[in-house]
């Protein structure tokens, strides 16, 4: 028998043991029998489709998440909802007792640290993205998930129930914040079931008798129900519920992400990994299976494009009634880049050359490790370069046209200045107000709001915010909408929520707004004695002209401010 690509079509229950395909370490998906290897299209095909969705996606992310009602934001929910769960099922599938050792472990760690540094200072010098040598760059947390999976599963494996106890991790895993994104801890536990199940089925052989499901009444049934389920993520779910960023990347739980929406990601994830193995053919498709044979250099590379388009060409402020078609154009010209096999070889032989020569005692094991040595060394001082360049302050001398430059040390600069900061609409809408209510007192504590910012506003000597909407007590209702609800919106806060402003740190609010007048004039008059009562100073409307006309004058560090 030749040892060509066709003799992967073969099916596994009707090869001779005598049968040996070799194939390359990196990227590929072999499936072990006693004496040899074969390789499934199917996944191949999978992974061609995925990889269009990842790259696809990618580019209308960062315009989606600002515009919320959007076919792109659609698009991106419905692909984020099921796409890396299927990669990593497929990657645990694919992971052999070769793929196990250092070796192999090692080049990804090596290719983790070339894209991750890479992409690290791209950024920093583009968009002043901070540096952490600790926490993974956007997608490449991946990388380094994979390694740690490979690591455990020869362990986890072993354990009877070992899937049904990582879904039940993966579901806490959101309430403990001790795992954070350090290493690619959250993401590695709560992705977990998915790659042990593809494991599970590889060391069951259970492929081969799934497979056998694509044919005839079953298949029908399966595909059917794959389908209904399909058509209802698309059409019914998505445009009912508001899913956010943080469910569909698996982080911690908040108000807009609980542990019910962890569980729907994980139910409809399953599903769409059946339905693609059923739906897809284990037969070369020519593209697809390319594309997905090199899908390792398509999302290492990729990820750059797609920062720098989303940031000039698809970001909230340059709306483009094109967008998905352009997206799609862009897409299709990364995947023919950079899942060309000329990539794929380049690559390859580039990461062959560092692996076998990093622990080599001659000239190149020598000059790669210094290589390795100075970027990291670049990693860790390549902020305090940054901070201490940024402590020269230019003063600028209006009267003479002149200028000049000190050195100073920024604190004593700031002992002599005033901070002054500003927040925008402090707003109120249904949800907030109902979800902040303690039932058994009947009181409300809003506390929880400025968690992340009451520090701020109380290491500033002037905080201002806007109070927008009335204090009109609970003689009526309190805000009636969620904005997006088509509910008509008239906006009411409990009086605790002036005393949650207060104690955040806020000294000052402007009650000049539209939503003010929203319990009509008693309302109004209201809310500037509730703002009183916690010692709020408030500008923007007034009782009479007589309060209007009087002139307040605050004080801060000795230096008088006229407030109007």
């Amino acid at each position: 028998m030749e040892k060509t690509e066709k003799s992967n079509l073969i099916n596994l229950s009707g090869l001779n043991n005598e049968i040996k395909l070799t194939k390359n370490v990196m990227n590929t998906e072999e499936f072990e029998i006693p004496n040899g290897k074969i390789r499934y299209y199917i996944f191949d095909n999978i992974k061609g489709i995925l990889i269009f969705m990842v790259v696809f996606s990618h580019f209308l992310f960062e315009y989606s998440t600002s515009h919320q009602n959007t076919i792109s934001r659609k698009i991106v929910v419905f692909i984020y909802s099921f796409h890396m769960p299927c990669f990593i099922f497929i990657s645990g599938f694919l992971t052999s007792k070769n793929s196990i050792k250092i070796i192999n472990l090692a080049r990804l760690l090596i290719l983790y640290y070339l894209f991750n540094f890479s992409f690290s200072l791209i950024v920093y010098f583009l968009y002043d993205f901070k540096i952490n040598f600790l926490i993974p760059q956007i997608s490449y947390w991946y990388i380094l998930s994979l390694f740690s999976w490979r690591i455990i599963i020869k362990f986890l494996i072993k354990f009877d129930y070992i899937i049904l106890i990582s879904i039940i991790i993966s579901l806490l895993e959101g309430y403990w914040e001790c795992f954070s994104h350090i290493l690619a801890i959250d993401n590695t536990i709560a992705f977990l079931p998915f790659f042990l199940a593809g494991n599970k089925i590889r060391n069951k052989g259970l492929i081969d008798s799934f497979l056998k499901l694509k044919k005839g009444f079953i298949k029908f049934c399966l595909l059917l129900f794959g389908f209904l389920c399909f058509s209802y993520i698309i059409i019914i779910y998505i445009d009912k519920h508001r899913i956010t960023n943080n469910t569909l990347l698996m982080n911690k739980y908040n108000e807009n992400n609980k542990l019910e929406d962890r569980i729907w990601f994980l139910v409809n994830s399953s599903i769409m990994i059946i339905f693609f193995l059923l739906l897809i053919p284990n037969t070369k498709i020519l593209i697809l299976n390319k594309w997905g044979k090199n899908s390792l250099y398509i999302y290492l590379f990729h990820r750059i494009i797609t920062l720098i388009v989303s940031r000039n060409i698809f970001n909230k402020n340059n709306y483009s009634p094109y967008i998905i078609e352009l997206s799609f154009i862009f897409t299709i010209i990364v995947l023919f880049a950079f899942g060309s096999d000329f990539v794929l070889y380049f690559c390859n032989a580039s990461l062959e050359f560092i692996h076998k020569n990093f622990f080599n005692y001659n000239c190149k094991g020598k000059i790669i490790r210094h290589i390795f040595c100075f970027s990291f060394i670049l990693i860790l001082f390549i902020n305090p370069i940054k901070i201490y360049s940024h402590n020269k302050i230019e003063i600028i001398d209006i009267n003479k046209g002149n200028h000049w430059k000190i050195n100073n040390d920024l604190n004593n600069i700031f002992n002599n200045s005033i901070r002054i900061s500003y927040v925008g609409d402090l707003i109120m809408l249904k949800d907030q107000v109902t979800s902040s209510k303690n039932n058994l007192t009947g009181k409300y504590n809003f506390d929880y709001m400025f968690k992340y910012t009451s520090n701020h506003f109380h290491e500033s000597d002037l905080s201002i915010g806007v109070y927008e909407g009335p204090s009109a007590g609970d003689k009526t209702s309190y805000s009636t909408s969620n904005y997006d609800d088509n509910i008509p919106i008239f906006l009411n806060y409990p009086d605790e929520f002036a005393e949650a402003v207060k104690k955040a740190g806020i000294n000052l609010v402007t009650t000049a707004n539209n939503h003010l007048f929203d319990k009509k004039l008693e309302g109004a008059l209201r809310t500037l004695d509730v703002l009183e009562k916690y010692s709020l100073i408030h500008l923007g409307t007034y009782r009479n002209i007589e309060e209007k006309r009087k002139v307040k004058i605050v004080n801060i560090k000795g230096i008088k401010a006229l407030l109007f």
